[in-house]
């Protein structure tokens, strides 16, 4: 394959950032699958040695449903089998129609995955501009 386009050297630098920081997340707990416990939890622990990843107090002294939900429901396990899947994604496309979206392709993947890194300009690094 040919060098990678700046959008999809951008997706694969991001993968590359997020598949390192949630095996460094994985590491620090001792794993990556978490749980965000029972009701009135007041942290979000690890699946089987039950170590504190996330804690609270908050006004009434506990982790609040929703957070500790979120946190969990993103634990380094899913991001890992996320990253794989946008990996496998990514491939898919190149190996069918090239490193870049046309006009003529159904369906503009590289600049939908590059989405989910565009936060408005205030990301730690570029996405890649896409064009048609």
């Amino acid at each position: 394959m040919s060098e990678p386009s700046a959008a999809v050297a951008a997706i694969l630098a991001h993968l590359d950032e997020d598949e390192e920081t949630a095996h460094g997340a994985a590491e620090e707990a001792g794993e990556a699958e978490w749980s965000p416990g029972g009701d009135y939890s007041d942290t979000v622990r690890t699946e089987e040695a039950g170590i504190a990843v996330a804690a609270g107090p908050w006004s009434d002294g506990f982790l609040p449903d929703g957070l500790r939900d979120h946190i969990a429901r993103h634990d380094p396990a899913r991001t890992l089998r996320l990253v794989e899947a946008l990996r496998k994604l990514l491939e898919a496309h190149l190996g069918y129609y090239g490193d870049g979206d046309d006009e003529y392709l159904p369906v503009p993947t590289i600049s939908i995955l590059a989405g989910i890194w565009d936060d408005g300009g205030a990301s730690r690094g570029p996405v890649g501009a896409v064009t048609g």
